[in-house]
């Protein structure tokens, strides 16, 4: 846990963070699903304190906006797989767990309509990385994922190298994680 304090530290952790991490767990004789779950659980406090600072910053609407993209990119697929309940905590986190907000988050994700975010490059870079995260956390992307990205990147106003730019290292990110600290099917 101290470890990953440190390597987390204002920033987002790299591949070559977990197999630092995972070079310790073997050293220390730990068990890697163990350290996936606090893994999980560090990275999960990461994102507490950005969608934190986002609803301070934005202005509600925006995010409510934002939390129907991630509600969308759950959905992408038409399931919700187990690995995806855990972003559901900062949806609510972005509607200020008012019930009303969710309800109409509900009503407005089932709309075909394009979401349009008044916010800064960096912010837009940092949560169309964080829509990938969501997409792949269950281990599959399938077509519609991928145009579901697409079109939030074009939106985002993000070319396609833009957009590859950002998805490769997220799912190469991924794919370390999952195999140096492969966590229980359920």
């Amino acid at each position: 846990d101290t470890v990953l304090k440190i390597f987390s530290c204002n920033r987002d952790l790299c591949d070559n963070d977990y197999y630092f991490i995972s070079d310790i767990c073997n050293a220390m004789g730990a068990d890697p699903e163990v350290v996936g779950f606090i893994i999980e659980q560090s990275l999960s406090e990461t994102r507490k304190k950005f969608f934190g600072m986002l609803v301070h910053f934005l202005a509600p609407e925006e995010c409510l906006k934002c939390a129907i993209l991630i509600y969308r990119a759950i959905k992408a697929d038409n399931y919700i797989h187990p690995a995806e309940f855990k972003y559901f905590e900062n949806i609510s986190q972005l509607v200020r767990h008012d019930h009303q907000l969710l309800e109409q988050l509900k009503q407005r994700s089932q709309s075909q309509d394009i979401i349009q975010l008044s916010i800064n490059e960096e912010i837009s870079k940092y949560i169309f990385k964080y829509l990938i995260e969501i997409v792949m956390c269950d281990g599959q992307f399938d077509s519609r994922e991928s145009e579901y990205l697409k079109e939030i990147g074009r939106s985002f106003g993000l070319d396609n190298q833009q957009q590859d730019d950002i998805i490769q290292p997220v799912a190469s990110l991924q794919m370390v994680q999952a195999s140096l600290f492969p966590q229980q099917k359920t």
